[in-house]
């Protein structure tokens, strides 16, 4: 009796291990890899950038006698010394992408801090106005970018899974100020302007993502927001004389380059 209930047993354990072995081995059967999806450009992104940036050489200034004529008498010829500005800036983007294949279409804007500049310092010109002064001008002129910001089409081409190149462009925007003084040993010229000024940029970039939502770019611009001319007029004129008006000008042309690095975080698609 013993033997037929031990066997019995046995034949039941094992019964029990083979059902459980068969569900384990068809739960094994029914799980399938995890997928992960392809990389895609295609979200909003949010960032910040910083770089660096350059102005053309502009701030010449000349003279304009009562009769209209430039560098004519009692100016002297165009002072020399133009500005070349230069320096930094900080500000931050919103954009968008969608990839079809290796293409990749968006459009970013962006908003910047900048303190791009420079001043001829006071310049003694022992050259000017030789008929009213033994003593020259002192010739003061700065202009600076104060900030500006962009609104961009990007084409880009997705050349490694994440790496991305593209050409970018659209409408620039921004605040110059510029200032123009020359002291004589009398008169003083003294214009000022400060004002938004709107033009084009353009320019190209690499840009690759890390993660799916982080990217960093490396991208140069080049700007041209138009150019401006400021005058200052003082009577020159002798005393007991008909007064004598002269004009001092100072042309600014506001364009130059941008080239900055910038970090992005993605969402979506």
């Amino acid at each position: 009796m013993r033997k037929l209930i031990f066997a019995g047993a046995s034949l039941i354990i094992a019964g029990a291990l083979g059902l459980a072995g068969g569900a384990q081995a068809a739960d094994m059967a029914l799980k399938a890899p995890a997928y992960v999806a392809p990389f895609t450009w295609t979200g909003i992104y949010l960032g910040i950038n910083a770089g660096y940036g350059t102005g053309q050489s502009t701030g010449s200034a000349y003279c304009t006698d009562p009769t209209g004529v430039v560098s004519g008498i009692p100016c002297s010829a165009e002072m020399p010394a133009a500005l070349r500005q230069s320096g930094g800036f900080v500000g931050g983007q919103l954009g968008a992408n969608y990839q079809t294949g290796m293409f990749v279409w968006g459009v970013e804007t962006d908003i910047q801090v900048s303190h791009i500049n420079d001043s001829t310092g006071a310049l003694p010109l022992p050259c000017c106005f030789p008929a009213l002064t033994t003593t020259g001008v002192t010739l003061l002129r700065s202009a600076n970018l104060d900030w500006f910001g962009t609104v961009r089409g990007r084409l880009g081409l997705a050349i490694w899974d994440r790496a991305l190149i593209y050409g970018t462009g659209g409408i620039m925007y921004g605040e110059e100020v510029a200032n123009l003084l020359a002291t004589t040993a009398g008169p003083t010229f003294q214009a000022q302007s400060s004002g938004t000024h709107t033009g084009w940029v353009a320019g190209g970039g690499i840009e690759y993502a890390f993660t799916n939502g982080l990217s960093a770019k490396l991208e140069g611009l080049y700007y041209d927001l138009g150019s401006e001319t400021i005058a200052g007029t003082a009577n020159v004129g002798l005393a007991g004389a008909p007064p004598l008006f002269v004009t001092e000008s100072g042309n600014f042309a506001y364009k130059g380059a941008l080239v900055r690095l910038g970090a992005n975080l993605k969402f979506g698609p």
